[in-house]
Parts: structure tokens; sequence; C-alpha cells
């Protein structure tokens, strides 16, 4: 006599099953959003207030780039003149 061996696979493919689940995840976004102005209003008032926040810390940090390459060209337009007045002075220069 044939035995048959049972085994427990998943009758739901795995990749179905988390697209069902982002999908039940948005309509609980959207319901929690129909309801009172305020609860739609806190997440959209915390973006808002971290795209300033990133929006200051990048002009920031454009100014202290800009500053440092300003800093870094004139040490260099330093040292051109210095070596310029080196090799001006030089007896080979004559």
């Amino acid at each position: 006599m044939t035995s048959f061996v049972h085994l427990n696979y998943s009758t739901q493919h795995p990749g179905l099953a988390r697209v069902e689940s982002a999908m039940g995840a948005v309509q609980q976004l959207r319901q929690g959003f129909s309801g009172a102005g305020s609860v739609s209003a806190s997440p959209l008032s915390a973006l808002a207030a971290f795209g300033s926040a990133a929006s200051k810390m990048a002009s920031g940090l454009i100014r202290r780039v800009d500053g440092f390459s300003r800093q870094v060209a004139q040490a260099r337009l330093e040292w051109a003149t210095l070596g310029a007045q080196i090799a001006s002075q030089s007896p080979r220069s004559e």
C-alpha cells in the first residue's frame, strides 16, 4: 500500500501576502486621515518641521563649505605669491 507524505505548505504566495498587508496598512492610514483634522494635521506639521530643520541644516553646511573653500583659495594665492617673490629674487632668474 502507498503512503503519502503531507507537508504543510502555505497556500498563499509570500509576495502576495506582503502586498495585501501593505494595502491593509494604507487603508488604515486613509481611515486615520479621514477622521478629525487634528489627527491628519499632526503628521503633516511634523513633516513640515523636519523639512524646515533640514533646510536650515543644509544652508548652514553650504555656508561652512563656502567659507572653507575661500580659506583654501586664499592660502593657495598666498603660496603662489610667495613662490613668485622667491623666484624673482633667485640669482637664476637674471
